[in-house]
């Protein structure tokens, strides 16, 4: 019987991809705004070239620690590749790219429609945890700021020397409430990370399909599929 169950952060509880925007717009035009000559169309693809590449290395690793997801650290490395593909000049500016695209971030934190139903009617039902490869550094702050906190028995974070899909994570998440994987389901949107870092634990893994993608034939096989959380609740009780 399932008494816990644990989700990922970004892209299945919080729309990620919108904050994220976002503050790629906030960032970039506060560049533009200190120097006059840079064009924003030109730095805005340049953006999305270098975080494409980034978080392609990041969840295309397969090998332990598999990279942590941390936003300012993400952020650093995408700004970073930016700035010196672009060949900008931002030394004696104040200006730290990455500074601003997190602060954006701590503070932008939309919630998905079907979020707060979801957790209502597991609450009292089942314990509830979040298991992130971000840090609490960055990640507390935007559950706090989402209103979910309350919802949470137990936030696990990259923090502990481990990030998805490593075992020890999933570890650790169960210890934090007292149960065991055959009693413990995961719900999240990232094939290879969740899924798989969720099988391997020997957890139920609950594969969060919003776009309607179709798995590859390298992609982990989840043992349950939905497209919103207004499904989860039915698929536990046909377990």
């Amino acid at each position: 019987m399932i008494d816990a169950i644990f989700f990922d952060w970004d892209g299945t509880l919080m729309d990620d991809e919108s904050s994220c925007r976002r503050a790629v717009l906030a960032t970039s035009n506060s560049i533009c705004q200190r120097l006059p000559g840079v064009d924003g169309e030109v730095l805005l693809v340049a953006y999305y070239k270098a975080a494409e590449e980034i978080w392609d290395q990041i969840k295309n690793t397969r090998t332990a620690p598999w990279g942590n997801m941390d936003d300012y650290g993400v952020a650093c490395r995408v700004w970073n590749r930016v700035i010196e593909r672009l060949r900008l000049s931002v030394d004696g500016l104040g200006l730290d790219p990455a500074t601003i695209w997190t602060g954006v971030r701590q503070h932008d934190v939309p919630i998905f429609d079907d979020v707060i139903p979801c957790l209502d009617a597991l609450r009292g039902h089942y314990r509830l945890g979040v298991v992130t490869n971000g840090s609490i550094a960055t990640h507390l702050p935007k559950i706090q700021v989402s209103g979910l906190r309350d919802y949470f028995a137990s936030i696990t974070t990259t923090d502990i020397g481990a990030a998805k899909p490593c075992g020890a994570i999933f570890a650790h998440a169960l210890e934090s409430l007292d149960t065991t994987p055959t009693h413990a389901l995961y719900v999240g949107d990232w094939p290879f990370g969740d899924v798989g870092g969720a099988n391997r634990a020997g957890m139920t893994s609950v594969w969060l399909n919003r776009r309607k993608s179709q798995l590859t034939g390298e992609d982990p096989v989840p043992d349950l599929e939905i497209r919103s959380l207004d499904e989860l609740t039915k698929a536990i009780k046909g377990l």
